[in-house]
């Protein structure tokens, strides 16, 4: 049994941590949470002398004493970790946070930018995030609300921005944006839409969450074509791919390409399809990518038996 005091944020109940924090204690390990939106170095020092554990785990933060209390715990012997989901090269790329450069492994859901952590000189590697194992579920409605929905923000950048108006303007009263449902009423949710569109920044081998999300709630997605992840999922089998579009012309591009692919899957003659599509993709995350197995690949790379 592993004792880990693990710095995010818990105050949501959706908040990846706590999935991550659950996985870690339905594996037999010891979890303590301390909430970075009031920690201070003294208050992580003092859990650390009274907790004593085995591992110090970190998300993403700009809190400014992590750069501080990460080389203090590597001079403890303490084995830092910091594990985050956001991309970093290439999209909000900045000034590198403390953390990635200090803890002794860093683990990221981003697999196209290896040579650049290496040439940091950061252990990196790539775990994926997941799903909650309680909230894989498939909820069904007979007759959904909505033929078409988006998931998320739809203003990050410009394609996601064109994707979500087409959407919108093309499907009218039976569109909906999902934006800020969570947990299993994102189950239901997704239950009362035919057809889910996401999306994830062009990177090659990164992808968002919203994949894990929308495959293990029950959510029958169609994808823009994302280089690696054919490793996880395949197409026609979990999930439908369309061509991504350019900056030129990206209505007639959608016209052409997207279109005909929502409406086939509209078609009634599709809704067993659909269904046994929904079935798989639920099953797949079931039994590969809970947060559980992401916590074991995590000990896994550490040599450290779950």
């Amino acid at each position: 049994m592993m004792r880990i005091l693990y710095i995010g944020k818990f105050r949501k109940s959706y908040a990846t941590e706590n999935y991550v924090a659950y996985a870690f204690e339905s594996l037999g390990h010891k979890v303590k949470k301390y909430e970075i939106a009031k920690s201070t170095f003294s208050g992580a020092a003092w859990h650390i002398q009274q907790f004593k554990p085995d591992i110090v785990l970190t998300a993403k933060s700009s809190k400014k004493h992590l750069a501080k209390l990460i080389p203090w715990c590597n001079s403890r012997n303490i084995l830092t970790i910091c594990w985050q989901w956001d991309l970093f090269w290439g999209y909000r790329s900045g000034r590198l946070p403390s953390q990635f450069r200090d803890s002794k492994y860093l683990f990221t859901t981003d697999g196209g930018h290896n040579e650049k952590w290496k040439e940091l000189g950061i252990d990196h590697k790539v775990i994926r995030q997941g799903i909650h194992k309680p909230e894989c579920q498939l909820f069904n409605i007979d007759n959904p609300t909505y033929d078409v929905a988006f998931i998320g923000s739809h203003n990050s950048y410009r394609q996601r921005k064109q994707l979500f108006t087409w959407l919108r303007d093309t499907y009218k009263e039976k569109f909906l944006h999902i934006n800020g449902c969570r947990g299993i009423s994102l189950n239901r949710t997704l239950a009362n839409v035919k057809i889910i569109v996401g999306d994830s920044y062009n990177v090659k081998n990164y992808w968002s969450n919203r994949i894990y999300e929308m495959l293990g709630r029950g959510g029958f997605l169609l994808h823009p074509t994302t280089i690696g992840l054919s490793s996880e999922f395949v197409s026609g089998e979990h999930y439908i791919e369309f061509p991504r579009f350019s900056r030129v012309s990206p209505k007639r591009h959608l016209d052409e390409h997207l279109k005909p692919i929502i409406q086939k899957w509209l078609d009634p003659s599709q809704n067993e399809k659909r269904q046994a599509i929904k079935r798989a993709s639920i099953i797949k995350c079931e039994t590969e990518f809970t947060y559980e197995h992401r916590v074991k690949e995590l000990l896994n790379h550490i040599s450290i038996s779950e």
